[in-house]
């Protein structure tokens, strides 16, 4: 698991920027259920994985409670 913090949280569009610790922002999309599980300066852990789509966020967990 990579850890982060959220940088920038979009709420009420259930997106925004999170930040590896080796300073890569990325960006990610929650579902409609779960927009308020993040909050910027939130910590975080999460997989990356590589899609010929693009790079996406896998198990999102919030580990700042």
């Amino acid at each position: 698991m990579i850890k982060g913090r959220v940088i920038w949280w979009s709420k009420k569009k259930g997106y925004g920027f999170i930040e590896s610790l080796n300073n890569e922002n990325l960006f990610v999309h929650i579902d409609s259920k779960d927009k308020d599980y993040l909050k910027e300066n939130d910590l975080i852990e999460f997989e990356i994985i590589q899609k010929p789509e693009g790079t996406f966020i896998h198990n999102l967990k919030n580990i700042s409670y």
